[in-house]
């Protein structure tokens, strides 16, 4: 399954470098912006780039959309993943199940995350 989140590469480069500190703190700081945000429902936490900006010296990422709060939870989940703490990981993919309980994706989480919580 393929994380497209800006941190997940930089941790990773952290850990690879061994630089494992530095990489927890990077992913607790995700944790703590995600379980900030599943309480708003205008988080502007998805930023899409626009080169015509950059190209004229706007700022190119101005355009910011709220997530919704069973994809923020998701994207929480994956953080607990990261960070090897599966029973919060598999809460939050259960929190985002019963907001979506049709979703296979979501269903595919809880069950994926099951076996490796305590």
């Amino acid at each position: 399954m393929k994380n497209n989140s800006v941190w997940t590469p930089l941790a990773a480069a952290h850990t690879a470098l061994s630089e494992d500190d530095r990489a927890t703190e990077i992913i607790d700081r995700v944790i703590n912006d995600y379980k900030d945000s599943t309480g708003s429902d205008k988080n502007k936490m998805l930023w899409s780039y626009s080169g015509f900006n950059s190209q004229r010296g706007f700022n190119p990422f101005e355009l910011r959309t709220t997530l919704s709060k069973p994809l923020v939870l998701v994207m929480l989940g994956e953080a607990y993943r990261a960070k090897g703490d599966y029973d919060l990981s598999r809460d939050a993919f259960q929190k985002a199940a019963q907001s979506l309980p049709d979703n296979p994706y979501l269903k595919m989480l809880v069950e994926l995350m099951t076996p490796r919580a305590s």
